[in-house]
């Protein structure tokens, strides 16, 4: 019996620990409690079918490797309360075609490497909070997205 849908929103977990779910090559989506504030090392890596996952705003690290080959993923949401994204979290998403961060200030990448490699920055669409495209456009690794794109609303 492969895992395909998992609905965590019961659960009163505060992390999903490191490589939890890595390889489930089966995984499409995944609804993460709003007690979770850590994703785990390699969470998700190679949920190669993984195309849904819904971060809650209560989210402050993405570490290292979270989402690594998880080419199902089209679009991601970031919520404002992430402050730290680890190396490669998001290394080889080649399909990703919208990226939505809500935090006004942008996720400090210097230390983090490779978190978008393999993402098509030229086509990948980042979407940020309105009055904050210039404080991107000028940020070390997110000003690599060629279409950063201003959001009237928020939602996270």
């Amino acid at each position: 019996m492969a895992l395909k849908d998992l609905d965590l929103s019961g659960a009163s977990c505060t992390i999903i620990p490191e490589r939890v779910f890595s390889y489930c090559s089966e995984l499409t989506s995944i609804t993460i409690p709003s007690t979770v504030t850590s994703i785990g090392t390699s969470a998700f890596e190679d949920c190669s079918l993984l195309s849904s996952i819904t971060i809650p705003s209560t989210i402050t690290t993405i570490e290292k490797r979270t989402f690594q080959n998880c080419n199902g993923l089209t679009s991601f949401n970031i919520p404002s309360s992430v402050t730290s994204i680890g190396d490669s979290a998001f290394l080889y998403c080649n399909n990703l075609k919208s990226i939505f961060v809500y935090s006004v200030e942008p996720v400090s990448l210097t230390k983090s490497l490779n978190v978008f490699y393999y993402v098509d920055t030229t086509n990948c669409n980042l979407y940020v909070p309105a009055g904050y495209l210039a404080t991107y456009q000028g940020a070390y690794k997110w000003k690599s997205f060629k279409h950063i794109i201003a959001m009237e609303t928020l939602n996270s």
